[in-house]
């Protein structure tokens, strides 16, 4: 079974209703023991933003806040292994920067990624809804999966072995 490398554009879909909701759930509820999944603890710091945005824009109340935070944390406690932003990420981040001109936040979750490849030596998803992201997922030879493409569901049946 792969491991899945989950950026926040597609972590968020599983505490807000929107397009590729459906596959975070899915990945959530019907993970088998040999499936990973992987985040940085960057991701943390950018699920609070957009959820603290959304308190203070008035789009969440304090008890909605509260509820996704601690859904949040228990997926980082229990489901989720979040990954380091090292010195050595963030200068690896700088060469994707430079390859790809992405943002900063997409190369620390390529670089991320790209390391638990390597060190995992498994196959390793990229979950992403991010186009610019994907695209340089691809050219990293990441294997990756956007939960808002038709064709996710399945291809993470495919991924299972469920088809």
């Amino acid at each position: 079974m792969p491991i899945y490398y989950l950026d926040t554009s597609a972590l968020l879909k599983r505490y807000r209703t929107e397009r590729g909701t459906e596959i975070l759930d899915n990945l959530f509820a019907r993970k088998v023991p040999d499936e990973v999944m992987v985040t940085s603890y960057f991701t943390s710091l950018e699920v609070e933003a957009v959820f603290a945005r959304a308190l203070k824009g008035r789009l969440l109340n304090r008890e909605a806040y509260r509820v996704l935070i601690g859904r949040f944390l228990d997926d980082l406690g229990q489901r989720l292994i979040a990954q380091p932003v090292s010195s050595v990420v963030v200068s690896d981040s700088i060469d994707m920067v430079r390859r790809y001109a992405l943002k900063a936040a997409d190369a620390i979750h390529l670089t991320t990624a790209s390391r638990v490849r390597q060190a995992a030596a498994m196959e390793t998803i990229f979950v992403t809804s991010d186009k610019e992201l994907l695209s340089a997922a691809r050219d990293e030879r990441l294997e990756s999966l956007d939960p808002q493409d038709p064709g996710a569901v399945q291809y993470l049946r495919q991924l299972r072995g469920e088809s």
